[in-house]
């Protein structure tokens, strides 16, 4: 078994341990279960968490200690991504992949010539384009990877 996750895989464990705090909260609270319902809840946290501990207890500290700090910097929420006027409320909008890139792309035609090429991390275009997500253009490079 694998010793690390990838983005996508810490970001499903994440999800795991957000959803158990989230149930867990949720039941202590609720009143119009039945007791079986309540039983079979609590049974699905159980077997959550101890997945996820399974899976950190793989890792290496300093990853386990980084998923911790992610926890709590992390909530869930549900938004209908049809419902334009709550997901505003959230601060977020509905925009296609390749809409997003090729507004990257505008963006970063004012690249061309940039004489903080070579100090390309401390730029907020570059921040920008990394937080999105935006794929680079060059892989290895010197200069900023995403200069054509």
């Amino acid at each position: 078994m694998k010793n690390y996750l990838n983005k996508n895989d810490r970001e499903h464990n994440l999800i795991i341990l957000v959803v158990w705090e989230r149930l867990n909260s949720w039941l202590k609270t609720q009143t119009a279960l039945t007791p079986t319902e309540r039983k079979y809840l609590k049974t699905a946290s159980t077997f959550l968490i101890k997945a996820s501990d399974s899976i950190i207890g793989r890792m290496d500290n300093n990853f386990a200690e980084k998923l911790r700090r992610d926890i709590k910097a992390s909530d869930f929420v549900i938004i209908n991504k049809f419902d334009v006027t709550h997901s505003k409320e959230y601060g977020y909008v509905s925009i296609q992949q390749d809409d997003l890139y090729d507004l990257a792309s505008y963006a970063l035609s004012e690249c061309v010539n940039c004489p903080r090429c070579k100090d390309f991390k401390n730029c907020d275009r570059y921040k920008l384009m990394i937080s999105l997500a935006i794929p680079v253009a060059q892989v290895e490079t010197d200069s900023c990877p995403y200069l054509n």
